[in-house]
């Protein structure tokens, strides 16, 4: 497991630099994963960050967002405009968007993606 971590981490601090942030991110299956505010603490964050899991984890992920400060603070700290949207699967900010999604119906996904300011290009 942390050689995985590791390696991914690798590969996308790489990523990051060669594009100078000039790009998006799209975790899936992301799990109570902790990337964005790494990124956030390393100066490192992507134009935007999406992370997508089932509804239920993606629920449990932002309550505990919504109910701890170390979360929530980072979010509203790159969040500029009056935008900021938060439900119970959803939570979407200027450089960080979370969104409840199955991957086996990727019509679906894509269209969720694509309102919360997806570039496809």
């Amino acid at each position: 497991y942390y050689a995985r971590v590791k390696g991914v981490n690798l590969l996308l601090d790489a990523f990051l630099e060669k594009t100078e942030g000039h790009c998006q991110v799209i975790n899936l299956g992301a799990g109570l994963d902790t990337t964005f505010w790494r990124l956030k603490d390393e100066n490192l964050l992507p134009r935007k960050f999406f992370e997508v899991d089932f509804p239920t984890v993606v629920a449990r992920k932002i309550h505990s967002i919504k109910t701890k400060p170390p979360l929530s603070k980072p979010i509203i700290d790159v969040h500029s405009t009056d935008s900021l949207l938060l439900e119970s699967h959803v939570l979407d900010s200027d450089r960080y968007c979370i969104l409840g999604a199955d991957l086996r119906d990727i019509s679906s996904l894509d269209e969720k993606l694509k309102k919360f300011q997806l570039d496809p290009e």
